[in-house]
């Protein structure tokens, strides 16, 4: 089995946050409506209207809060990201995909002897992009 070691994150994109980000999801997604024509008995998939987002990110050891502090600095915008299933250069097996996120929330969240992690979710603005070249 494959494990993918090295992710690359950028938010927004020009600011390396691949040190921080321990994982990255993003979902792209269509709807599907069914239907069935006039009394036949065979239903028709048909795809709708694509859905782009979240982007979520789990952020490991901020010990400086520098994303923390840029999140909450930014609360309310709309940035650019750039994310790569590793830092080699994007290609075949290294997908790129970019797109604008809106940054919604700011986690805060503390407990003792809890480790320094947390999870953030942001909007999709628009339609996010995968290119290999």
């Amino acid at each position: 089995m494959d494990v993918r070691t090295g992710i690359y994150c950028e938010l927004p994109t020009g600011t390396d946050r691949s040190g921080l980000v321990e994982k990255w999801e993003l979902a792209k997604e269509a709807e599907v409506h069914d239907s069935r024509p006039g009394n036949s008995t065979t239903v028709k998939r048909d795809v709708g209207m694509q859905n782009h987002g979240p982007l979520t990110l789990t952020v490991a050891d901020d010990t400086s809060q520098t994303f923390l502090e840029y999140l909450d600095g930014a609360l309310g915008t709309k940035v650019a990201f750039l994310v790569r299933g590793d830092s080699a250069a994007k290609g075949v097996g290294n997908m790129e995909w970019t797109g604008s996120c809106i940054v919604a929330s700011v986690p805060a969240d503390a407990g003792q002897g809890d480790p320094l992690r947390y999870t953030v979710s942001f909007p999709i603005d628009g339609a996010a992009t995968g290119a290999t070249a």
